[in-house]
């Protein structure tokens, strides 16, 4: 089984990824603080490309197909309200992870497996740079915790078409356990 992306997938996934970090600090550039925009876009950079090659790997596992897709209006509004907004209200809807399979359609846990793959990477790279911070006590690490955590609570949401909507519908009991520990990361850590 091979992981394989193509030259169009990694390019539309950097400029998605890309853009996702510049609207997430884009407050942080206005204020001159590039410190703070380069840490928060490397955290979002690298939550981002993470959290999509996850739902792809997992999903090839199963014996799918499925290719990173990149949604052009989605980054062009993202842009537009960092811009209009002065970076207050971030709104980002960049792609997905498209999939399709030989046998039909994905069963339940299937579905919830793969959506909660991209949520788990957050939540693993926060864990591992919350146990980091404790013992070497870097602001840029604290940024990646926050952010993979409110990466994974946001996505985590039970609407469709977001992650939390799959995980949700096969089983609450994991889906409460995800958002218990992506909102103690998003919000509680520090």
């Amino acid at each position: 089984m091979r992981f394989y992306f193509d030259k169009r997938e990694v390019e539309e996934l950097l400029i998605s990824a890309a853009v996702a970090a510049f609207v997430f600090s884009f407050r942080e550039l206005l204020h001159a603080d590039y410190y703070g925009a380069l840490s928060v876009s490397l955290a979002v950079f690298l939550g981002f490309v993470l959290h999509e090659s996850a739902h792809k790997i997992t999903a090839i596992k199963y014996g799918n197909y499925a290719r990173f897709v990149m949604w052009k209006e989605g980054l062009a509004i993202a842009l537009l309200l960092a811009f209009v907004t002065l970076g207050k209200f971030v709104f980002l809807a960049p792609g997905a992870v498209m999939i399709g399979t030989l046998r039909g359609t994905l069963s339940s846990r299937e579905n919830a497996v793969i959506s909660a793959a991209g949520p788990m990477t957050n939540i693993l790279i926060a864990a591992a740079c919350y146990l980091l911070a404790l013992f070497i006590p870097i602001q840029m690490l604290r940024l990646i915790v926050v952010i993979n955590g409110y990466i994974a609570f946001f996505n985590l949401l039970p609407i469709p078409p977001l992650d939390g909507s799959k995980i949700i519908w096969y089983s609450i009991v994991v889906w409460i356990a995800l958002m218990a520990v992506a909102c103690f990361f998003a919000f509680f850590a520090f």
